[in-house]
């Protein structure tokens, strides 16, 4: 038996007082690792650094452009974290790193938002 897929539905995702109709998602995560040199010749980890979880969400968001851009903007500059649920997983500790804004004339722009979250775990209901 096989499972045929041939759409899907987007997901909204709620940023701050915007929903995002989320059509693409990416999640990319690094850990830094500091290496010393040894006496015999050889490397030894001395320190590890997990890094924030960068996460990208493209989509859409209905209404005007300049709605999304002021409230991006406005998060954007302020020192409060977020915590974004994405199906059925919580992003906790969220800081906007950057965002962008098409607007073609539709009655909804084209958005991206990129986040940096600081833990992830299964979403309580």
């Amino acid at each position: 038996m096989s499972t045929v897929l041939t759409s899907r539905e987007a997901t909204p995702v709620s940023i701050g007082p915007i929903t995002l109709y989320c059509e693409g998602f990416k999640a990319q995560a690094v850990t830094a690792y500091h290496e010393e040199p040894t006496v015999s010749g050889g490397t030894e980890v001395t320190a590890r650094l997990r890094r924030r979880t960068k996460l990208t969400f493209s989509g859409r968001v209905y209404g005007r452009g300049e709605t999304f851009l002021l409230a991006m903007d406005a998060m954007t500059n302020t020192q409060g974290t977020l915590n974004i649920d994405y199906g059925q997983i919580r992003f906790t500790g969220c800081l906007i790193q950057g965002f962008s804004v098409q607007d073609n004339g539709q009655d909804f722009v084209d958005a991206q938002v990129i986040l940096l979250s600081g833990g992830s775990a299964p979403k309580e209901e």
